[in-house]
């Protein structure tokens, strides 16, 4: 029962909008103690959603129980500490506004928020922000199948369901002021040529054209080329490879013309807490590292809200070519991540975090195995080559959502390798082919940008709907931007990359910062 939800510029997402502040708080947590061993072929191991995810059909008046039970008290704190008296003291995290995962010392969490059926409105959903749907437990190891579980949370102290409706004005939140107009557009692309033009006379920093890939589309089908849907949970992830050395901080940045691969390794184990900021040269560009290119060429997402994918699996490609010194140039499955994981709607969009999720605990196999299609298939997991790559660690930048900022995000891209990000793009990004980008129709005027991150700014939550892989960093003609990777092509802006203009949080590019540490199994 896959629902087609077309919201900004996603594909789709989960019908759900809860922030951290609904979140927070006194839990009990209901588990099944009739536990599984998870295999991807058997459909108990998606505890009643997908493969991939899908919308669940949930009336308010549906309750949710189990035979064989365990209660359990959980308390969720700001910025991210949980705690429970069976548990200990654990961390957390929101994935974005859908849900929440929960790492305790011997056990996991997660789980979405749960969304009902409108009692007001035929065909739409409120949110219950003090419930939760279906979710899943599991020991500490990922790789451990075993004694995996089904669990559902219910908030404590809340006599009456707390129905909220996504999009509501009650919270503080940021997107963009013409979405709606640009979705209710039934025009050819080829018809905003006057538009491009008038882009291009209100500003300077980047060039507007219609790009060729999207010629003959109507502004709805390239609405979904942009789709996204969008561990988390250490303040200072953990960084465990074999294959590195222990490194400290390095004291002289040189420029990375003159970098070897041990002085581009330097600060891999090195927490972003204890790299200064002057350490952090005025340009980097993991495509050009004394010439050398650590980033795998561009791909194409094509008709399928997959960049949430492709820019999780570019970024554990780059992970690898920095850590092998380019010997590992092995293009990983797209497909298997997006037609095996029943954390993420396939095509209709899903979460960077939850790849990672997956991918830690059913690895990935080789494209050779499962080439990508652009649509939803039936999940294969046979492959003859023997070569399985995992992450050792996931993790939101600065250790929670809504903990990125620029400086952080800068120190991880030095320290480790390009990074997955997400923004919520105007509609003239459509139209980008070199240059700054920055949106026309939300252009902010000077002053009206703080460089602190979400949380503390008292932001609960900012709309993103397209994930990008983000390369490096650097200054052109006074002005700062991020380089990134998109998933549109060679054909599409700078040859499959652009620029973003950088510490204005554009687009809210800089609200939603994400990366793994990779290894080959």
């Amino acid at each position: 029962m896959i629902f087609l939800l077309l919201i900004s510029f996603a594909l789709g997402d989960l019908p759900v909008h809860c922030t951290y502040k609904q979140i927070v708080g006194d839990w009990t947590f209901t588990l099944n103690l009739d536990t599984f061993h998870a295999y991807l072929d058997d459909s108990q191991t998606f505890c009643g959603h997908g493969q991939p995810d899908h919308i669940l059909d949930i009336d308010i008046s549906d309750t949710f129980d189990f035979s064989n039970k365990q209660n359990v008290d959980v308390t969720l704190q700001e910025p991210n500490i949980a705690y429970s008296s069976e548990y200990g003291q654990g961390t957390w995290t929101m994935i974005y506004d859908e849900g929440f995962l929960i790492d305790f010392q011997d056990i996991s969490f997660f789980t979405y928020s749960l969304y009902v059926h409108s009692q007001n409105s035929v065909g739409k959903y409120d949110s219950v922000c003090d419930k939760t749907t279906i979710g899943w437990y599991r020991g500490s190891d990922p790789k451990d199948h075993r004694n995996w579980g089904c669990f559902f949370a219910m908030k404590n102290g809340e006599d009456d369901l707390e129905l909220k409706e996504a999009e509501t004005d009650t919270y503080k939140w940021i997107q963009p002021t013409d979405t709606v107009s640009f979705l209710q557009v039934d025009k050819l692309y080829d018809d905003f040529d006057s538009e491009v033009a008038k882009i291009n006379q209100a500003q300077s920093s980047w060039t507007a054209e219609l790009n060729p890939q999207f010629k003959g589309m109507t502004m709805m089908q390239v609405n979904q080329q942009m789709g996204r849907s969008s561990r988390t949970i250490k303040i200072e992830p953990s960084y465990t490879n074999d294959k590195i050395l222990d490194q400290g901080v390095y004291e002289d940045e040189e420029d990375s013309e003159n970098l070897g691969n041990d002085d581009i390794l330097y600060y891999w184990n090195t927490p972003n807490s204890k790299i200064s900021e002057e350490e952090l040269p005025e340009s980097w560009d993991w495509t050009n590292i004394n010439g050398v290119n650590y980033v795998p060429s561009p791909r194409e997402q094509k008709n399928c809200g997959s960049c949430y994918i492709l820019s999780t699996i570019e970024m554990i490609e780059s992970r690898l070519r920095i850590l092998t010194n380019n010997d590992f140039q092995t293009s990983l499955s797209i497909q298997y991540a997006l037609s095996c994981n029943f954390y993420t709607e396939g095509c209709n969009g899903g979460y960077p975090t939850l790849v990672n999720k997956f991918i830690s605990e059913f690895n990935l196999i080789p494209d050779s195995c499962a080439h990508y299609q652009a649509k939803n298939t039936e999940c294969v997991t046979e492959c003859d080559s023997p070569l399985r790559v995992s992450v050792s660690d996931y993790y939101y930048i600065g250790g929670y959502y809504g903990a990125a900022d620029e400086e952080n995000m800068m120190k991880e891209i030095r320290a480790r390798g390009p990074i997955i990000a997400n923004l919520e793009p105007s509609r003239d990004f459509s139209f980008y082919k070199n240059g700054i980008y920055e949106s026309v129709a939300n252009r902010k005027e000077d002053g009206d940008i703080s460089s602190t991150n979400m949380r503390e700014s008292d932001m609960e939550w900012e709309k993103v709907d397209h994930s990008i892989l983000i390369v490096g960093w650097g200054v052109e003609n006074g002005t700062k931007y991020w380089k990134a990777l998109n998933s549109w092509g060679t054909q599409w802006g700078e040859n499959g990359f652009f620029r973003i203009k950088r510490g204005v949080d554009e687009c809210a590019i800089e609200s939603m910062g994400e990366a793994a540490i990779p290894y080959i199994v």
